[in-house]
């Protein structure tokens, strides 16, 4: 009609094209489903600006494209959603499922251009800029912008490929006129005239172009052909645009590829020396490889085996090679926080039947980020490392495993320790051969040693070794191998010559003890000893043998260092068995003492069996903590009842009939972990995992596992239930999911509670578990559909039991205003550190939420005392008491005034979270990082304020930064929400 307004037919028409979408998406048939609305949507423009109708449109076409790339049909499906975002070019969400859609494919490029355009129609999208912070940090790593920032790193790179064009250069012009010479003696006419074709060009191949910026430099120098090769396809489009701005795109070459697909022409003349074969990605061989494939560890990103593919298939005769060889240097160090992430070490709270170790091979660590490095020998060079893909005919090779061994090295032990662990880095030198000199040889030399601090755009590497105790005087004898990917080394402790005299002293002594105790054999007198060592001799059978390790390839140094931080684990530990604890007392004596706990742990936390050992009623092994009350959380086994009552006398029988600890899992990485620990550790039956999905495409999913656990937790026993929610990464970021996880749970007790009082009540004729089967379907869908009224009642809060309760009670972010160098290198790159050659195009790359921030020795400058930005109460969490946005995934403003103590330039919001409950705190970071930012501030009403060192804060960069004076005062607002986490912003 004319004014917009459909007519009756039409409207009628859409009604049953709805209708019809409807019932086929009942069916499973979403691509008809997804057909149906197109075709409504269509005919019906107004429909399209109909947010429910959106969001059923997006639900079918995440199912249909799902089927879609199962069955091999991923361009039907990006045709699809290119279609509907051009029907739906407004909505954000919908370019937001494209973008998602685009990274499952692995199609990265694509899917950042739709996060970009999604957040063009909506600033404000908090589901896009999280996903755009989180699939920018995963194509491009943060240490691209220190390596972009490192000047001197530069500058060599630069110094060493101008020598080597010009060497090469003069190469072929002696090699030319030589040619020409022989030519003119022969009378050979075209060799003579115009002989000056593609012979003397110079071609230069950047193996892991990055931004360009090598390749850029090798033009400049005066390279006729440059190539590029990346695999990341986000940078490779990068890199053109930096080539193009810095005006030598007729000249650098960028293919997105690896270096070994890379296809050479025929080296024969042709009519057009100088055009490139079709099909070939090179004319032909090219005269110079140059490339920076080194991380901290040297070999880590497989540049010797990429160089000698280079040299034998890519390289001309006699081509030169950028870098040439590096120099290791390593020594031994002891740090106990290096040692909390190389292995585990709670055996003063759980008992393991064997030993958790890092699964890497090596780490890079920042010297700088080290607080408590010690330094036990003088660093040594353990040999040099030819990186050009040439033979070394010095080192000792293993004909079978192809692994290098470099001739031992002795270092000195200066100062009394534990070796946890080899520290090494490099001094690369990126020119071959040794005719320049020295000072010249200086500026073609880059190095990671520790003295080039953070300014340096490489970390040192960390080699875990055997623990061993050594004392000043002593030698360690250090070996270094590789085997072309990873530098390993060896230590063995040889005992200072006081030392050994001494420990012969007493090997004497003790066989002088052992003589004189077999001539008291005989004497009474000796029972007693003899009992002694037989009760000793009991007491080292009953402990556990640590001999086995635990494997588990994806615990990382994080997940140690988590579970190792003793502070963070008897936080939770003690708080948890207290409540426990004082259920039990008040439920009395004819109730079974016990409680459910379901835990919302990060990855791979022992906390649920430690709080399984740490109760004395349990099991007959499990241990104690005295400085925790007691507390009676029973196993929950596939064992029958009269099976488990075998097991215990009958003091212990009540306990094995309560309730477990029930862990829930959202990757099966979790799952996999917590089962080998069940299957190991001694208090394994008491933990029960669950698998529940964390993809917010699969809403339903995830709320029908999460509702069927929660459904048979209480359908065991009606016990109190113990919610324990770790809600803080050891990057420092609050992780919304946790939340997210105490919302889920109290709404499906709300709508379990209603269903049950009869508002959904099943068929009377239905049998007991088809109605559990049919009740849980029907709460997970009611919660699914969260803008149904009746499933939601409004925003009003709904009455939960006092049964239900919630570890910590209170989370709080804290934040502070600061200036930074340190972490403006760290996120933006500097024009003049990348030698004048502009690549601010690199900066789109940046993140709004920088993580993993060592306050402790981080360069930075708090321009205000830190306050208190956001709060939430977890218990009102769960009885949703906060305002409906929370919920829907926006945030709940609190604005915090702050005075400026000195003049600078704000570029950041450093913040950090705090957990609290019943008068204890604790403070998610080092206590230098409370004192350092928090000088004047005093926890009043609490009685313990404790500091879990191995989480690190997080830093909101500002749009721009702002200029502030002393004394100004200025407002940081401060939000909590379920899709970001914390979002803060700063005002005058």
């Amino acid at each position: 009609m004319a004014d917009g307004t459909p007519s009756q037919d039409v409207a009628r028409q859409a009604l049953a094209q709805l209708e019809a979408a409807r019932k086929h998406a009942g069916r499973g048939n979403y691509g008809i489903a997804v057909s149906c609305i197109l075709t409504c949507a269509s005919n019906v423009p107004a429909l399209v600006t109909d947010t429910d109708l959106e969001d059923e449109l997006r639900t079918y076409l995440k199912h249909y494209s799902t089927y879609l790339v199962e069955a091999g049909q991923v361009e039907k499906a990006a045709w699809l959603y290119s279609n509907v975002c051009a029907m739906y070019r407004d909505s954000a969400p919908m370019h937001h499922d494209c973008a998602l859609f685009y990274l499952k494919v692995g199609q990265t490029t694509k899917a950042l251009e739709m996060l970009r355009t999604c957040l063009s129609l909506d600033s404000t999208f908090v589901v896009g800029l999280e996903s755009l912070d989180n699939l920018t940090s995963y194509v491009i790593e943060r240490w691209h912008f220190r390596m972009l920032n490192d000047r001197p790193r530069n500058s060599a790179y630069l110094a060493a490929i101008h020598a080597t064009l010009q060497t090469i250069q003069r190469d072929k012009r002696v090699l030319q006129c030589g040619t020409v010479s022989a030519a003119g003696e022969r009378g050979d006419r075209r060799m003579t005239a115009g002989s000056q074709g593609s012979a003397d060009k110079v071609s230069v191949l950047d193996i892991g172009s990055g931004t360009g910026l090598l390749s850029i430099m090798c033009a400049q120098a005066g390279a006729d052909l440059v190539y590029g090769c990346e695999l990341n396809a986000p940078l490779a489009a990068l890199a053109n645009t930096c080539v193009a701005k810095a005006g030598v795109a007729d000249r650098v070459t960028i293919i997105d590829k690896s270096s070994y697909h890379l296809t050479v022409g025929s080296e024969a003349p042709s009519s057009e020396p100088d055009a490139p074969c079709e099909a070939s990605d090179l004319p032909g061989r090219v005269d110079l490889v140059v490339t920076e494939l080194v991380d901290s560890g040297l070999l880590g990103e497989h540049i010797l085996p990429t160089l000698t593919h280079a040299r034998r298939h890519l390289l001309s005769h006699g081509g030169r090679v950028i870098p040439h060889s590096a120099e290791v240097h390593a020594c031994v160090v002891d740090s106990d926080q290096l040692y909390r992430g190389a292995r585990l070490d709670v055996s003063q709270l759980i008992r393991l039947p064997g030993c958790l170790k890092s699964s890497e091979p090596y780490t890079c660590e920042s010297v700088c980020d080290v607080a408590d490095l010690v330094y036990l020998t003088d660093s040594v060079c353990c040999g040099t490392i030819l990186l050009d893909g040439s033979s070394d005919a010095s080192v000792e090779v293993d004909a079978d495993t192809q692994l290098v061994t470099f001739p031992p090295r002795a270092l000195h032990v200066n100062v009394t320790g534990r070796a946890v662990a080899v520290l090494f880095w490099f001094d690369m030198c990126l020119l071959q051969g040794c005719q320049h000199s020295p000072e010249e040889r200086a500026s073609y030399h880059v190095t990671s040693a520790p003295e080039r601090g953070l300014e340096s755009g490489w970390d040192q590497g960390v080699f875990y070794v055997e623990p061993a105790h050594v004392r000043q005087h002593d030698t360690i004898t250090l070996t270094m191998r590789h085997n072309c990917d990873v530098l390993s080394f060896s230590t063995t402790v040889v005992p200072s010559m006081q030392q050994h005299e001494q420990q012969q002293q007493q090997r004497q002594q003790q066989q002088l003890d052992t003589e004189f105790a077999k001539l008291l054999s005989a004497v009474q007198i000796a029972d007693t000893c003899t009992a002694r060592k037989e009760c000793a001799k009991k007491q080292e059978d009953s402990l556990p043998v640590h001999t086995a390790m635990l494997s588990f390839p994806f615990l990382g140094e994080t997940d140690l260092a988590l579970n190792n931080d003793q502070t963070h684990m008897q936080f939770f530990l003690h708080h948890t068995l207290s409540h426990i604890q004082r259920h039990s007392s008040s439920m009395g004596d004819h109730t079974q003492r016990s409680s459910h706990v379901l835990c919302f742990t990060r990855a791979f936390h022992l906390l649920p069996y430690i709080v399984a050992q740490q109760s004395p009623s349990n099991h007959p092994r499990a241990s104690m903590d005295p400085t925790c009350p007691a507390s009676s959380v029973s196993a929950f086994s596939e064992q029958t009842h009269d099976e488990r009552n075998q097991d215990c006398d009958g003091a212990d029988r009540a306990t094995f009939e309560s309730a477990p600890i029930h862990v829930i899992c959202h990757t099966p990485q979790e799952l996999q972990f917590y089962r080998e620990l069940c299957a190991t550790v001694p208090c394994g039956a008491l933990v029960v995992p669950h698998h529940v999905l964390e993809s917010e495409s699969e809403v339903l999913d995830r709320m029908s596992d999460l509702t069927a656990v929660i459904m048979g937790v209480f359908k065991l026993s009606p016990l109190p239930l113990s919610l324990v929610v770790d809600p803080v990464e050891a990057s420092g970021l609050l992780r919304p999911q946790a939340l997210r996880s105490v919302i889920d749970v109290g709404l499906i007790l709300a709508t379990h509670s209603r269903l049950m009082r009869g508002k959904m009540g099943c068929r009377e004729d239905t049998s007991d578990t088809d109605a559990d089967a049919s009740i849980t379907e029907r709460v997970a869908e009611r919660i699914a559909q969260p803008k149904r009224a009746d499933a939601l009642d409004g925003t009003a809060a709904f009455p939960l039991p006092d049964m239900v309760h919630v570890f910590p009670s209170t989370v709080e972010v804290w934040a502070c205003v600061v200036e930074s160098d340190e972490l403006c290198r760290k996120n933006y790159v500097n024009c003049e550190d990348s030698l004048g050659i502009d690549l601010s195009d690199f900066n789109q790359f940046s993140v709004r939420t920088y993580r993993d921030i060592n306050v402790e020795t981080c360069d930075l400058m708090a321009l205000a005392e830190g306050v208190c930005v956001a709060r939430i109460n977890m218990q009102h969490l769960l009885s949703r008491q906060h305002t409906q946005p929370l919920i829907s995934g926006q945030s709940i403003p609190i604005h915090s005034p702050c005075t400026t103590n000195t003049e600078g330039k704000a570029l950041a919001i450093l913040y950090w979270v705090e957990l609290a409950h019943d008068n204890t705190r604790l403070v998610c970071g080092s206590e230098h990082l409370h004192k350092r930012l928090c000088p004047s501030r005093v926890c009043d009403g609490e009685n313990a304020v404790s500091f879990s060192p191995h989480i690190r804060a997080a830093a909101e960069f500002l749009p721009n930064p702002l200029s502030v004076k002393a004394n100004q005062k200025i407002f940081i607002r401060g939000a909590i929400d379920t899709v970001r986490g914390v979002t803060l912003t700063i005002a005058k």
